[in-house]
Protein backbone atom coordinates (compact mmCIF):
# COMPACT_ATOMS: atom_id res chain seq x y z
CA UNK A 1 0.00 0.00 0.00
CA UNK A 2 3.12 2.28 0.24
CA UNK A 3 4.38 1.44 -3.31
CA UNK A 4 1.94 3.66 -4.98
CA UNK A 5 2.80 6.88 -2.20
CA UNK A 6 6.78 6.24 -2.70
CA UNK A 7 6.60 6.51 -6.36
CA UNK A 8 4.70 9.54 -6.74
CA UNK A 9 6.70 11.38 -3.96
CA UNK A 10 9.96 9.97 -6.02
CA UNK A 11 8.61 11.23 -9.19
CA UNK A 12 7.62 14.53 -8.17
CA UNK A 13 11.19 14.99 -6.59
CA UNK A 14 12.60 13.91 -9.95
CA UNK A 15 10.42 15.62 -12.06
CA UNK A 16 11.25 19.11 -10.42
CA UNK A 17 14.45 18.30 -9.66
CA UNK A 18 14.41 19.14 -6.10
CA UNK A 19 17.20 16.45 -4.40
CA UNK A 20 17.64 14.75 -7.23
CA UNK A 21 20.36 12.66 -6.56
CA UNK A 22 18.74 11.13 -3.50
CA UNK A 23 15.56 10.68 -5.00
CA UNK A 24 17.05 8.91 -8.54
CA UNK A 25 19.21 6.29 -5.46
CA UNK A 26 16.05 5.71 -3.72
CA UNK A 27 14.08 5.58 -6.48
CA UNK A 28 17.18 2.58 -8.34
CA UNK A 29 16.84 0.68 -5.03
CA UNK A 30 13.61 0.48 -5.07
CA UNK A 31 13.38 -0.62 -8.92
CA UNK A 32 16.17 -3.29 -7.40
CA UNK A 33 13.96 -4.45 -4.51
CA UNK A 34 10.73 -4.75 -7.77
CA UNK A 35 12.90 -6.42 -9.63
CA UNK A 36 14.01 -9.12 -7.21
CA UNK A 37 10.52 -9.67 -5.70
CA UNK A 38 9.35 -10.03 -9.76
CA UNK A 39 11.92 -12.01 -10.60
CA UNK A 40 11.20 -14.23 -7.80
CA UNK A 41 7.75 -14.66 -8.88
CA UNK A 42 9.06 -15.75 -12.33
CA UNK A 43 6.92 -13.26 -14.09
CA UNK A 44 9.67 -12.37 -16.78
CA UNK A 45 7.50 -9.49 -18.95
CA UNK A 46 7.60 -7.39 -16.07
CA UNK A 47 10.84 -8.13 -14.77
CA UNK A 48 12.24 -6.75 -18.64
CA UNK A 49 10.09 -3.77 -18.37
CA UNK A 50 11.10 -2.91 -14.71
CA UNK A 51 14.85 -3.08 -16.11
CA UNK A 52 14.20 -1.01 -18.59
CA UNK A 53 13.44 1.66 -15.83
CA UNK A 54 16.11 0.02 -13.94
CA UNK A 55 18.56 1.25 -16.44
CA UNK A 56 16.87 4.22 -17.13
CA UNK A 57 17.50 5.28 -13.44
CA UNK A 58 21.23 4.08 -13.85
CA UNK A 59 21.29 6.66 -17.10
CA UNK A 60 20.07 9.33 -15.35
CA UNK A 61 21.99 9.34 -12.01
CA UNK A 62 25.27 8.65 -14.39
CA UNK A 63 24.48 11.93 -16.12
CA UNK A 64 23.44 14.08 -13.19
CA UNK A 65 26.29 16.85 -13.53
CA UNK A 66 24.70 17.72 -17.16
CA UNK A 67 21.15 18.74 -14.90
CA UNK A 68 20.99 22.68 -15.74
CA UNK A 69 17.29 22.66 -15.08
CA UNK A 70 16.23 21.85 -11.71
CA UNK A 71 15.77 23.15 -8.90
CA UNK A 72 19.16 21.72 -7.11
CA UNK A 73 20.83 23.73 -9.62
CA UNK A 74 19.03 26.96 -9.31
CA UNK A 75 19.50 27.05 -5.30
CA UNK A 76 23.11 26.26 -6.36
CA UNK A 77 23.23 28.97 -8.02
CA UNK A 78 21.34 31.44 -5.88
CA UNK A 79 23.57 30.45 -2.76
CA UNK A 80 26.34 30.88 -4.71
CA UNK A 81 25.97 33.76 -7.42
CA UNK A 82 29.77 33.84 -8.48
CA UNK A 83 29.83 29.97 -10.07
Amino acid sequence: MVLPFAETILGAFITLGLLTRWALTVGGLLMTALVFGTALRSDWSTVGIQMIYAITYYLLLTNLINDYFSLDNLLRRYRNPST
